[in-house]
């Protein structure tokens, strides 16, 4: 029943209690009184009434009390508008002969017909009902007297009462559904209300946790932040010091470097978590080898592990897929954050990594699980939401923004797979990563340590690099990132030149071949894609890598549209530079086999210090081979002297390369990478060849031009 019914529903059960208690009663009593007065003449008749009255009464009670429905009650008021019109009908038909009763009886119909709520069909009954019985009185009597006048009038009031009543009980149910409608949308504004009201102390509720957990987020990443920059602030002062020794510096150069990395993590958690709240992080999905991630990770946090005496290692289940579908650079973020968080909470026992592949399922797990101190089930609901840890305490002992753990869940989400935890206190915690990966018809399994193929080479800084030979162009607004950059390039052997914005980029690449060109993607004047357009349209077709902060996947979209051969994020890892401009310029050996000899700077100016030139190389041949010797003997001490002697004064004679090099063999001397010094030693063996065989060919060339000057 809708609210309406529902309404109609019980008014019917009121108007039948009150009829059938408060009018039957008093109707018996009446009956009684008119038995008094009347007896004996009709005492047998009011006696009827009065037993047919009690009995009535009893049936609607008990009838009433089980009706549930609106039109079971409607038949429950037609039976007592029945049982009405009968017993009046009989007191007319067997006193009055219809004249005095007739006003009442029409009174009441009317009252009773006109309150109740019936519907078209019972309202039609009940009138039937009523008046049926009076008018076949009237018949009755009128019957053989002809005054069918009168029974047309009497007919004719009745149908003028029964409409009467109609347009009573219409007007009525009309302003009952007004009633209804207009409580029902009181009540709906007033239940808004409410929910307004209630949403409004949730998000207040909400707001205020935020509002806390964001000032704690805020606190933690200001002490996280600052931490890292008072290593680098600090060290950087020491290392100006004179008094301190080359090893020292060289220490300092390491925490310096360690601090920032460290604090570029934190930013790139930030600016992640800032991009998962607007939408905007993407994932790629290219063939990867997952086993190459775990290694990375691997030599990544174990000095971390073996730093607090942890052992640390990775367990393997074989078979494990040798390639799958994913991003390399999001599931290595996701293992980092787990292996550091690991690391961080343990401080006796082990951290383990196990990679296993369940074939039926198709998911590729990995479980990073620790000796740590746990986490209770409170402390477990909250380790995945934003800007929270296990509790305050947490936070204050071990430090962290609390953005590691949420970030790696949403990361697990968007790579189609999920992160989940098990912990007790006290006992440790297992963290797993499981990928679902995509059906594969090429599919192969390593089944064996054996068959593992890993770079180890890979993201590693240290790892001895080839000169490479070319002419770069570099613009770049910003003058500390311009020179830092400059010093990369020209430590691979590159000659680079500068742009401070787009617009004198595009006029030095229109003047000048350049094997390669690096552009910044912002930029005053004329913006890095807005110059890589004007290049291109002119017909341009040097290599050009774009270099942006703006590592999104729609920027790098938009770098390609403009048409660039590559991409370079910032901030500028020495390592990736070196790899990106590799594959554009050759190295200095395989370029020395097209041009074999170096020429000095120095004679091409000034043809008059020949003979100088010829001085210094019996000097570079003596420190060529005391450098050799020295590095073969251990005589670290001259070793050094010879080299720093050399990269001295090879740019003075007009040999820059030469510079370069020893002061790059000098560097990873300094850092005992012996591996590497041998590899730029062979390179100093090729380059003092070629610069032999230059110096021949250029006093050949000399020659040549005086004899053909006599001879003229």
């Amino acid at each position: 029943m809708n609210q309406l019914e529902q309404e109609k529903y019980s008014e019917i059960k009121q108007v039948v209690n009150v009829i059938s208690i408060r009018v039957a009663l008093p109707l018996f009593f009446v009956f009684w009184l008119l038995d008094l007065i009347y007896v004996p003449q009709y005492k047998w008749e009011f006696l009827a009434l009065r037993c047919l009255i009690i009995p009535t009464v009893l049936i609607i009670r008990w009838w009433l009390q089980r009706v549930s429905t609106f039109h079971e009650a409607e038949r429950v008021a037609l039976f007592l508008a029945f049982m009405c019109a009968s017993i009046i009908n009989t007191m007319i038909f067997t006193i009055g002969q219809g004249a005095l009763y007739g006003i009442a009886l029409h009174l009441v119909a009317v009252g009773g017909l006109s309150f109740a709520p019936w519907s078209r069909r019972y309202f039609g009954l009940a009138a039937l009902l009523i008046y049926g019985p009076y008018l076949a009185i009237e018949a009755s009597y009128l019957d053989g007297s002809g005054a069918y006048s009168h029974l047309a009038v009497t007919t004719f009031f009745i149908f003028g009462m029964i409409i009467l009543t109609w347009v009573i009980k219409s007007f009525r149910e009309k302003m009952r559904a007004q009633e209804v409608s207009i409580r029902q949308d009181l009540e709906l504004e007033i239940n808004k209300r409410k929910q307004t009201e209630q949403e409004l102390i949730v998000a207040r509720d909400q707001a205020v946790a935020a509002t806390r957990a964001k000032e704690s987020f805020l606190a933690n990443m200001s002490h996280e932040i600052r931490t890292p920059l008072t290593a680098i602030i600090g060290y950087a002062d020491s290392g100006l010091d004179r008094d301190q020794t080359i090893g020292q510096r060289v220490d300092a150069l390491k925490i310096i470097r360690r601090s920032g990395h460290h604090l570029l993590s934190i930013i790139n958690d930030i600016l992640d978590f800032s991009k998962i709240e607007a939408g905007e992080l993407q994932v790629e999905k290219l063939p990867i080898n997952p086993l190459q991630q775990v290694a990375e990770v691997e030599s990544l946090v174990i000095g971390l592990a073996n730093g607090k005496g942890l052992d640390f290692g990775v367990d393997y289940e074989f078979p494990i897929p040798e390639t799958i579908q994913s991003d390399s650079v999001r599931i290595k973020q996701i293992l980092l954050n787990l292996c550091g968080n690991a690391i961080k909470f343990t401080d006796t026992g082990s951290v383990h990594i196990a990679v296993q592949y369940e074939a039926i399922s198709r998911k590729l797990n990995f479980r990073v699980k620790d000796t740590g101190i746990g986490m209770t089930a409170e402390q477990l609901d909250k380790i995945f939401k934003p800007f929270q840890q296990a509790d305050n305490s947490t936070a204050r002992r071990f430090g962290g923004t609390g953005l590691g753990l949420s970030l790696s869940k949403t990361l697990a989400d968007l790579l189609g797979g999920e992160l989940s935890v098990r912990s007790e206190p006290g006992k440790g915690s297992i963290f797993e990563f499981s990928l679902q990966l995509e059906e594969s018809a090429d599919e192969k399994l390593i089944t064996c340590v054996d068959e593992i193929s890993i770079d180890h080479d890979s993201g590693n800084p240290n790892t001895a690099v080839k000169l490479l030979m070319g002419d770069i162009l570099l613009a770049e607004d910003n003058k500390t990132n311009q020179q830092l950059i400059r010093m990369y390039l020209e430590k691979m052997g590159a000659r680079v030149s500068c742009a401070d914005n787009g617009e004198i980029a595009v006029k030095l690449a229109q003047q000048h071949r350049y094997d390669l060109v690096y552009m910044d993607m912002q930029m005053p004047i004329l913006s890095g894609i807005e110059a890589v357009y004007k290049l291109r349209d002119g017909g341009y077709a040097a290599p050009i890598v774009m270099l942006t902060a703006n590592a999104t996947p729609e920027d790098k979209a938009q770098c390609m549209q403009a048409g660039t051969d590559d991409f370079v994020t910032k901030p500028i890892v020495r390592q990736k530079l070196y790899e990106m401009t590799a594959r554009y310029l050759q190295p200095a050996e395989q370029a020395s086999s097209v041009d074999t000899a170096i020429y000095s700077k120095l004679l091409d100016d000034e043809p008059e210090f020949k003979d100088i030139l010829q001085s210094y190389h019996k000097y570079l041949e003596k420190f060529h081979q005391q450098i050799i010797e020295s590095h073969q003997s251990g005589d670290q001490a001259k070793f050094r002297r010879i080299l720093h002697d050399l990269k001295g004064t090879a740019g003075g004679y007009g040999y820059p390369q030469l510079t370069q090099l020893a002061e790059q063999i000098e560097i990873q001397n300094k850092q005992r990478d012996r591996e590497s010094v041998a590899i730029l030693l062979d390179q100093l063996n090729a380059m003092c060849e070629r610069i032999y065989i230059g110096l021949r060919e250029s006093l050949e060339q000399q020659e040549s031009k005086m004899n053909g000057g006599i001879m003229i």
